[in-house]
This record gives C-alpha cells, structure tokens and sequence, in this order.
C-alpha cells in the first residue's frame, strides 16, 4: 500500500527502461561535446535528466502526460546517437570506477528515500497534490487548491515525482520519497564529481561531497555564550512561524527539540539547527534545493569544457532546468555572470577566452529566454510584469517583491531578522551563519587567482555567493524566510570555493598541523549536521504516507487516482487530500494560507445542488464529515442525483471515505 499504487513491477521496470534512455542519450552527448575524463557516466545521468526534465515539461502540453514522458526519452536517445554518429567520435569506455558510482548512488538513493518515508516535513500537501496532478497531465501546473489560478512556483523537481507515478506506478508518496533521494543522492555525488576534477583530487572531491552534505551553520556556538547575555540577546528575539513551538524565546528554544510536523522519531534538536545555513542532509528531504544541485555541479563542471554552439545549446538546457527547479540559485549565477561580464570590459578579466565567453553568453541567454515562457516562477513573474491583465491569475508571485530594509540584517528563517545595529542580535545572526563565514576571505583571495587565469566557472560561482550574501543584507522580500535560500547557496559556494586554499596550505605546513587544522574546521563546520543526520536515520524504520493522508485514503487513491473526468472538481471537507487522492483538484483557498469563505459554506451547509452549481462534480466525504451533517443534509446526499461511487471503511477513527458523483445535480 505504500510503494506501488498499480501492485505489479510491470511499471516500475518500464520506468527503468525510460530511465536508461534519456541516460544513454545523456552519456553520448556529454561524451560527443564535452571531454569529461572521470565520472562520465554520473555526467551523462546527470544531462540526460535535466533534458528529459525540460523537453517533458515541453511537450506535455500538446500531448498526454505518460506519452510526453516517453517522447522525450527517446527524444534524447535519438539526439546522442546522431551527435555520435554525425561527430565521428570515438566514444570512452566506462571504466569499472564509474560503474563503482552508479552502486554509490543506488546506495545513497536507497538511504535517504528511506527517510524520506519515515517523515513528512517540508510542505508534504504542496509536494504530493503536486506530483498528483502533474501526474495526471495538468503541466504548467494549476494552483493545487483553485483551478482559476496558476501556480509561480519551481515545479521542476516534482515533474520527477510525476513521471514516477504515471510511468511507474508508485503512489504520490513514494513518488516523492524516491524523487527526493535519488535527487539528493545524485546532487553528493555530482559534488563529488565536479570537486575531483576542480580540485585535481580524489581524496579532496571526498572531502568536497563531505562537507557539501553536513556543512551547517554553528548555532550551537551559543550555548557557550554567557547565560546572562544570551537572555538579553533572547528578549530581542522573535522566533518566527512554527518554530515558537520550541520555545518561547531562544533561550528557551535552545535546549528543547525542533518542533517539527511529521519529524523523525528523535528530534532534530533546536540548537543544532541554522535558519540561515542548514546542512543538504536536511534539504534532502524538501526535494528542490537537490536538483538545483545537480543542475549547478553539472553546469560548473561543463564550463570549462565549452567547445562549441552544440555544447552551448546543451548547457542552455541545463539552465532552463536550474531556472525551473531552483529560481533564487540560477538568479544568482546568472548575476554573477553578468559580474564576470563587466569584469572583462573592464580589463580585470584580460586573459578570459573571447571564443568561451561568447559561447557562455550563448547559453545564458537560450537558458534565460526559455526560462520566460517553459512555466514556474520566472515565467509567471514575467507575464505579471508585461501582461498584467492576464488570465488566469497567479498565486504565489507578484512583481519583483522585494523591498529594501530598513536597516541591515541577517535574516534567518527561523529566528527572523537580526540587525546588525544591534550587537546581541549580530552576534546571534553571526552563530547562525557559522564558521563557514571565515571562508570568504580564502575565496577573495583564490577569485583573484581565477581572475587572472582566466577561469569561469570558479569566478561566476564566487561572484554569485558573494551576491547571495549581501542581497539579503539590505532587501527584503514578500515571504521573508524563502531569502534565506541565497544565503544558503551562498554560504555553500564560500565552503566549497575555499577548498583550493586549504589543499595548498596542507602542501606547505607539517602534516599533522595541517590535519589538526582541517579536521577542527570540519568539526566545526559539520557538527549540526552530523547530528541532524543522527535524528533523521531514526526515521528509516517508520513509514507514513504524508501529512494529513491516512491509510483509507491511500486505498481510495489506488482506486480512483485519474480515474475521474478530466478537469473535474473534487470537493472535500480538507483543503488538498482529495487532490493527492483523485488528480483531481479543489477550489478551497485563494493562497496558499487563505481559504475561500464559499468553499467552507459548502462544507457546512452540505448541499449537492449548491456543490453541483458551484462547478462540482464529484464530492469526497469523511465519516468524520458524515458525522457532523444534520439529519436533513444526509438526506440531501441520499437523493437520486447523489450516486456512491466508491466507498471503504476501516475500523479505526475517522476511517471511512465515500466518493460522490453529483454531476447530475442542480439541473433541472
């Protein structure tokens, strides 16, 4: 009941075979167009990906869901044995090494999906009605909770849950849990990848994928702050959203547990926590920040392989997917290219390829244009901003909503906005940060180093996170916790870009000394981490289907999952269940935290009429629904326009679920 939604392994191993065409297609490509010497199959998984990714979300609107899926790995196949074909190039034998990676990544893949299926944090109503009806066809997606709306949202990552529920015939759960891991698994090992060969090291791209996945802010740091000073520093602190459930100030919070909905079975404790700088372990289990990853490694690795127009086209698509998976990282690399930019003209970048610019200017530009009119976020900003009056309307977006603060900040998104001004405050935003923070003036020193030689990809990477650290400084946007993703990405990149100096400096001083040195900085810089690792493997032995959905659901789901009209409403007392259970969606709420004043007159008057008048077709009732109706609103359901579709109970609370049809209600 949890893993497969069709009960047979006929789908899952077509969606193997699926998997190894657009992989295949990836690995030609990579091979004909860029000279990657290590990992070429991890890189060629990691291309073909992101152009079944783009090409799918493309062709699914002019074709069905599973068809568009299929079309477009075939696509990518043909594509990559042309380029071999027409290039004449002697394609590279996989070494054993890499066929090692492919293991490393199942593992990986297997252990973080595990987790996954313990817990149900990060927004699981928005990740599962997601994958559902994208599933089900509806891409560029619709607002999961009013079909009047689009959604500004990066769906990119959900598109592979989707592809597994149609192509797979997994659940939405597992759907999500399998995404999220091989995503993760792929983002460490993609790290890994790009690592060995910027830092010409198997054992330093190890140390690079180590700390890329438990690298954390230091939080921790102030429980060796003075007891006196930390209340001060407390009372000037306002815990934001639901993390007051830890605490009723920070020094409260401090040594209790992360009051998390659907957390591990041991607590992910307060203090080991950053709302500024939490570690990739954690973000494993959210899904967008991985493929973001991946799309970044990948396209830091194929910079400085940039042969040609065909390779320029191929990095272009790669954008557009980090454009639709992770919208705040591609704006800052694409900052930080136009830094790099004005850093040429203006003579500071004089040994930089005329031919390697022109073509990164290439695949900026496709990326960028795509990254317009493919859907998401960037898209839905874009027609807000020229076609205002468009229909239908957005949810989640409005016009560059940023706003500049008042005075300079740290935001965390845990512990909102801490001034600078204020010293209590900054020193608390500084322990957020963590001792990543003194890596910035390593990467200043090696950007210096990349500037004269010529080198792109380290440069725009290091000219990104610095934006990504200053921007959240002095602007401030709509939801302000979401900013703090720069200063993740930011953060990241000053770890990660440092890592050249640190592997000089253990040339140049006694061994052990230099261990000393970078295993305490490691410590320091990985200790969160660790332990939020520790609290999240608690999870590997429990299973939940997500937030909210109970086992009853999940058997309707097997029953009726796109099985209902298509474009049909599906009413529901909950604001999104029926949505994960049917594909079907709901009009419920306005915003995400909104709800629509008719939608909960509908589920108190109970009325098939009136559901039927409003656009309903189908209504998906709860005993607990059933329960609370009056004796004339249960007859009301019993009229002859009222047919049972489909019901299941159980023996436990609440554990029935009806399905009506109504469409012939309301007529006359």
């Amino acid at each position: 009941m949890y893993w497969l939604l069709k009960g047979n392994m006929i789908n899952p191993l077509l969606f193997l075979t699926q998997c190894i065409l657009w992989s295949v297609g990836g690995w030609l490509l990579s091979s004909v167009y860029f000279s990657i010497k290590k990992n070429r199959l991890l890189a060629g998984i990691s291309l073909g990906l992101s152009m079944h990714l783009v090409f799918s979300n493309l062709l699914i609107r002019i074709i069905p869901a599973g068809t568009g899926f299929w079309a477009s790995a075939v696509l990518i196949l043909v594509l990559g044995a042309a380029a071999a074909f027409l290039e004449r190039e002697s394609l590279p034998r996989p070494s054993i090494s890499e066929f090692q990676s492919i293991f490393w990544l199942l593992v990986f893949t297997f252990m973080i999906s595990l987790i996954g299926r313990g817990v149900s944090i990060f927004d699981d109503r928005k990740n599962l009605s997601l994958i559902s009806i994208m599933a089900a066809g509806d891409i560029p997606p619709h607002f999961y909770m009013n079909p009047e709306s689009l959604f500004s949202y990066h769906y990119g990552f959900q598109m592979i849950g989707a592809n597994l529920m149609r192509t797979g015939g997994f659940f939405p759960w597992s759907a999500f849990d399998l995404s999220k891991g091989f995503t993760a698994a792929l983002a460490i090992l993609m790290c890994y990848t790009w690592a060995e060969s910027f830092l010409e090291s198997r054992s330093w791209g190890l140390r690079a994928a180590f700390l890329f996945t438990f690298a954390a802010g230091s939080r921790w740091l102030l429980l060796l702050v003075p007891q006196s000073l930390l209340i001060k520093a407390s009372e000037q602190i306002s815990l934001w959203g639901n993390n007051a459930l830890s605490g009723e100030t920070l020094f409260e919070a401090l040594t209790s547990p992360w009051v998390l909905q659907g957390g591990p079975p041991f607590p992910i404790p307060f203090v080991f926590n950053s709302g500024v700088f939490p570690p990739f372990i954690l973000s494993t289990q959210a899904g967008p920040r991985s493929l973001g990853c991946v799309t970044m490694f990948l396209a830091l690795l194929l910079i400085p392989r940039l042969k040609n127009w065909q390779g320029a086209g191929l990095l272009a698509l790669i954008f557009a997917l980090w454009a639709l998976a992770a919208e705040a990282a591609f704006g800052l690399i694409l900052i930080g290219f136009v830094l790099y930019t004005l850093l040429i003209w203006t003579g500071l970048a004089k040994n930089t390829s005329r031919k390697l610019w022109y073509l990164l200017l290439l695949a900026f530009v496709l990326g960028g244009l795509l990254s317009l009119f493919q859907g998401g976020t960037f898209t839905e900003i874009a027609k807000d901003l020229f076609l205002k009056n468009a229909s239908p309307e957005t949810v989640n977006t409005g016009s560059l909503p940023f706003t500049l603060r008042s005075t300079p900040a740290i935001v965390s998104s845990h512990l909102g906005e801490l001034s600078i001004t204020s010293p209590l405050q900054f020193l608390v935003g500084l322990c957020e940060i963590g001792v990543a923070l003194l890596m910035i003036p390593l990467v200043l020193w090696n950007l210096k180093k990349w500037l004269k030689n010529g080198d792109p990809a380290p440069t725009i990477y290091a000219l990104s996170s610095l934006t990504g650290i200053l921007l959240p400084l002095f602007l401030a946007y709509d939801v302000d916790r979401d900013i703090t993703r720069l200063s993740t990405y930011a953060m990241t990149g000053f770890v990660l870009l440092s890592l050249p100096v640190l592997k000089t400096w253990t040339r140049l001083i006694k061994k052990h000394t230099a261990l000393a040195v970078v295993s305490s900085w490691t410590g320091f810089l990985c200790l969160g981490g660790v332990v939020i690792f520790g609290s999240l493997l608690t999870a590997v032995p429990a299973a939940t289907f997500g937030d909210e959905i109970a086992p009853l659901d999940a058997a309707m789901t097997r029953e009726l999952w796109d099985q209902l009209d298509p474009g049909a409403l599906v009413l529901d007392s909950h604001e999104w269940r029926s949505v994960v259970v049917t594909g079907r969606l709901i009009k419920s709420s306005q915003s995400s935290f909104t709800r629509l004043q008719e939608w909960r007159e509908l589920v108190e008057t109970a009325d098939p009429a009136a559901f039927a008048q409003a656009g309903y077709s189908y209504v998906y009732m709860d005993d607990s629904w059933w329960h609370h109706l009056t004796e004339e609103e249960r007859s009301a359901m019993d009229a002859p326009c009222v047919d049972l579709v489909l019901r299941k109970t159980d023996n436990c609370a609440n554990c029935g679920r009806s399905l009506f049809d109504i469409r012939t209600c309301g007529t006359d």
